[in-house]
């Protein structure tokens, strides 16, 4: 009669364990080691077919700043500030499709561990998302043009200008250059907003400035490449083209090195910055990630627009779609100013270090010098000047940069990349802005916002391939701990009845 629950107990001890070995430690072993299999940029593969046609719906939505007082900033000559009305969005749907993505790979053992490829970006303006807003919609905006040619001309005064010359030369020939181009303004008015975006406005008048090749003998003017076909536009040039060649690691080796970039137009580094730590070329396009991602480690992205990585942190635990999502936000000390973060000094190429303010990425060095300062939209977490001065209300809600993945996969499921488009104004010699302050204005032109969803297909793709999978394993490893338990908890019913049974027999 005692053997009986001693082999219950045993049984059921034995139900437990393999529960617990099976359940806790060899499934979920098998489910990350599938996980790693699947996650490899492999031609023929789901994951790669994926990768280099995405379908998922991904918007690039703009919000300009109007400006509803333009006469009176043109005739105050930059002494009246501007009032900002910001109009938006003007939604533009993306196609991302890779160019000859190629790997010397056939077999996972012995293939090349990298991936080269460049991405072609196609936009379409989307009159549904839109609304009520049109491409032909007319607004006055900040006109950069005519602040990057005056910048330009600066510097081919300052070459021009020889040392000991009587001063005020240089400012003698700026003022020439303001008159040759006299129609043009600080601010622009009645721009079509597609012609603010893609399409790009007249500015054949620079032309004009061709007429110092006669005043200067040996001077060539040469416009920037922004002017081509003398239409200028703030994303005109960017439909239907590419930011690069990229290399990035298949992982086919180390599912931690899964899309990290390796190279970017054929360099393992940047060199724009005053530090390799800064020009260091890490993390990934922003689009794929690495799987099994933990709360402690930020992710890291290079940004093509900003020419430099990024770090971004844990941020919270949320539900897209019904997937648990982790979401990642830049930390306040990404962007701030020397003075705050001496870590950031590299970023800072200015003489004057004061200058380099917070919440702003001076892209100039990589923009052929134009005067574009990037930063977050309406100046969310940086200098309060700007904001303030500019009527400007960041919100961290709709401003702020935000990607949500899943930890498990690194599958993006949603994503708000936001940056905004400003342009350094200050004083200059010349009649169109001659009354701007001594410190400048840093005047923004638009903001975008960036925006991508894991699509319906997708997620139910993701929940029978991962999700069930996972879930029948919890299910059935609960199931036998709960047969494991039951079988030893009457094991020691059993044993305690014979126990019972077996005193009275004695008494």
């Amino acid at each position: 009669m005692q053997t009986s629950p001693i082999v219950l107990s045993v049984i059921g001890a034995i139900v437990i364990i393999l529960a617990g070995v099976l359940g806790f430690a060899v499934f979920p072993n098998v489910v990350e080691k599938t996980i790693e299999k699947e996650l490899r940029l492999l031609k023929g593969s789901d994951t790669w077919n994926k990768w280099a046609d995405i379908e998922a719906p991904i918007y690039l939505n703009f919000y300009i700043f109007n400006v509803t007082n333009a006469d009176e900033v043109i005739e105050s000559q930059g002494l009246v500030m501007p009032k900002l009305q910001e109009l938006g969005p003007y939604a533009y749907r993306q196609r991302r499709q890779k160019i000859d993505p190629r790997s010397e790979c056939r077999n996972p053992s012995t293939c090349k561990q990298t991936v080269k490829y460049e991405q072609n970006v196609t936009y379409f303006f989307d009159q549904e998302k839109s609304g009520d807003l049109s491409e032909d919609d007319i607004v006055n905006v900040v006109n950069l043009p005519l602040i990057a040619v005056i910048k330009m001309a600066e510097g081919l005064i300052a070459g021009l200008v020889p040392p000991g010359s009587p001063p005020g030369t240089a400012d003698q020939f700026l003022a020439i250059i303001g008159n040759l181009v006299n129609t043009e303004h600080l601010i622009k008015k009645d721009v079509r907003v597609g012609d603010v975006t893609f399409a790009g406005w007249d500015v054949s008048s620079f032309l004009a400035l061709k007429a110092l090749e006669s005043m200067l003998p040996g001077v060539i003017i040469e416009f920037p490449s922004e002017f081509d076909g003398f239409r200028f536009g703030v994303y005109k040039g960017r439909n239907g083209t590419t930011d690069g060649e990229f290399e990035v690691y298949s992982g086919t080796k180390a599912a931690s090195q899964f899309g990290q970039i390796k190279n970017w137009n054929g360099s393992p580094s940047l060199t724009y910055w005053n530090s390799s730590k800064c020009n260091a070329l890490t993390g990934t396009d922003g689009s794929i990630f690495p799987p099994f991602l933990e709360k402690e480690n930020p992710i890291v992205i290079f940004n093509t627009d900003l020419c430099r990585t990024l770090e971004l942190t844990f941020k919270e635990e949320r539900t897209v779609q019904d997937l648990k999502a982790y979401r990642f936000a830049p930390s306040r000390q990404l962007l701030q100013g020397p003075d705050q973060n001496p870590e950031n000094m590299c970023y800072c190429l200015r003489e004057n270090t004061t200058e380099c303010r917070s919440g702003i990425i001076d892209v100039s060095v990589c923009r052929n010098g134009a005067p574009i300062i990037l930063s977050t939209p309406h100046f969310l977490d940086g200098f309060e000047g700007f904001s303030l001065a500019m009527g400007l209300e960041p919100s961290r809600e709709k401003h702020e940069t935000t990607i949500d993945i899943e930890h498990r996969t690194g599958l993006l499921l949603e994503a708000h990349k936001r940056i905004q488009v400003n342009v350094e104004v200050k004083r200059k010699y010349v009649a169109q802005f001659a009354n701007v302050t001594d410190d400048g204005m840093l005047f923004p032109i638009l903001w975008v916002d960036e925006e991508a969803a894991i699509s319906e297909v997708d997620v139910e793709d993701f929940k029978d391939r991962v999700e069930s999978p996972i879930k029948t394993i919890n299910i059935v490893r609960w199931v036998f701990m709960a047969i494991g338990i039951a079988l030893v908890l009457v094991a020691i019913i059993v044993f305690v009845a014979c126990r019972k049974s077996k005193s009275k027999s004695h008494v």
